[in-house]
Formats: C-alpha cells, structure tokens, sequence
C-alpha cells in the first residue's frame, strides 16, 4: 500500500510539524493504491459540488474567495481503503507522539479547474476551532506550468507544488492559500478534529 519513500520520511512528520509548522512528503502510495483513489475521483467528478466558505448556517457560496468544487468522503465507502489506511496512521502519530486530542477527522475531494483558487485563509474556524491539522494529498499529475501552488505562511511563505502522489501536513491555525491553477487540479483534503459528532 505504502511505498518505501513514504515509510523513510515518516520518521519525520512529528519533528517537522512541531518545528516547522508543516510537514512535506513525495511518493506516498505505491501505484496499485494509488489507482484506486485517481479511479474513485474520477468516477464521481459528475458529483462534485461548488465549494462554500463558513460554517453552520452561515455557510455560503463566495467566488470572490474560492471557486474550486469538492465532494465530502464516506469513511466507510469502498475503494478508498488506501486513504482511511493512511488518514489512520497520521492520526495515531499526531496522537501519540504530538498529543493532539484527536477524537475524529473528516475529508473531502477537491477539483479546481482551470482559473481556479482559494484565496488566503486559515481551517481552524474562530468560532467553531475543531480542527487542528490539516492535510491535503495531491492527486492529478502536476508540471511548473500548471501553477495552482499552494502556499502556506509561518514565519516565512512556503511554496509546496502539487505534485502527483505526495502531501502535507500543516497546523489548521496557518494562514494559506491555492494559487490560481493552469490545468485541473486534483487532490483530497482531510482534516483532523478535537470534536465528535
């Protein structure tokens, strides 16, 4: 399911996280579990919804601030065992070796088509902060003229690409943002809760 690459940089997700704010990781899936989430995204293209902004009731539909669409994930649905597998394991280390108080996590696909961002913004709502890290892994193949960077902003910007088959993992509270995108942009996004539903 993993490819080696993977595990050898796994060692550094606590460390990096905790010092840097992010932690950046190329070469997740081996190809076969790789397949299988690239063939489940693009099954359900036709159901992907126009993205919101807010939470609860005050949730509306903004293009001035986003434009991307997206569809929420079934933990329980078929096909996407890779994704529960890993989403699981990063769980249990931001658990046990960060101590976050993760109780849940939940996640998404997100498609932005040409011409299309998010401009800058942070997960961790001020009102509703349940969530407490971020993670998004990037599906679709990906060149420099593609654009669609997302950039998150610490102490200093960060430039991640959204290379095929890698991820990152940042702290919900950083302000970041999806650059206007060239060509269609595919990844999923998760995020890890302090909530239960």
């Amino acid at each position: 399911m993993f490819s080696n690459d993977y595990l050898s940089q796994f060692n550094n997700l606590a460390n990096d996280l905790s010092s840097q704010g992010y932690w950046h990781a190329t070469n997740i899936f081996k190809e076969d579990s790789y397949n299988l989430i690239a063939n489940n995204f693009n099954k359900n293209i036709n159901n992907f919804k126009p993205a919101q902004i807010g939470k609860g009731s005050s949730k509306s539909n903004n293009t001035q601030i986003r434009n991307d669409k997206n569809l929420w994930l079934n933990q329980n649905e078929n096909g996407l065992e890779p994704v529960w597998e890993l989403l699981n394991n990063i769980s249990d280390i931001l658990k046990s070796h960060l101590y976050f108080p993760i109780k849940r996590y939940e996640s998404q696909f997100a498609l932005y088509p040409p011409g299309h961002f998010y401009k800058r913004h942070v997960d961790k709502h001020k009102n509703l902060p349940a969530r407490l890290v971020t993670l998004v892994y990037y599906i679709s193949s990906w060149e420099k003229s593609h654009e669609g960077e997302l950039m998150i902003y610490n102490k200093n910007s960060i430039k991640i690409e959204p290379v095929k088959n890698s991820l990152v993992i940042f702290l919900s509270e950083l302000e970041h943002e999806v650059k206007p995108t060239n060509s269609n942009r595919q990844s999923l996004t998760a995020w890890f809760r302090d909530d239960i539903l």
